[in-house]
């Protein structure tokens, strides 16, 4: 693997686009074709370019954030337990404790940092 990230819940190893997680003592293949990842303390948000979409592993299970995105696109920012997005059509979405919120139209929020 190219990049390791231990946090506070589960390993994350990462080389060539195969993305794994080692979490309660089982390594799981998270993506064969991740392009980005973003990892928190119990979570991992990645793009996988395979299925165009955004998914989260979450609670020894992975999930579907956003379908059909397009290339290129980023894993949004984790932390702790929550990741947040930035779909097209300036949507901001939060991923925290198996629920999906929309925070606010981005476009609404200029050029914050």
């Amino acid at each position: 693997p190219s990049d390791i990230v231990a946090t506070n819940d589960l390993i994350v190893c990462y080389g060539n686009n195969l993305l794994k997680v080692f979490d309660k003592g089982n390594m799981t293949t998270l993506s064969t074709n991740a392009t980005s990842y973003s990892i928190g303390d119990s979570i991992v948000s990645f793009y996988d370019n395979s299925y165009s979409s955004m998914k989260i592993y979450y609670k020894g299970k992975i999930k579907t954030f956003e379908e059909y995105i397009g290339g290129g696109a980023s894993a949004g920012r984790s932390g702790g337990n929550m990741t947040v997005w930035n779909i097209p059509g300036g949507h901001l979405k939060v991923f925290y404790r198996d629920q999906i919120v929309e925070l606010e139209n981005s476009a609404f929020m200029g050029n914050r940092p």
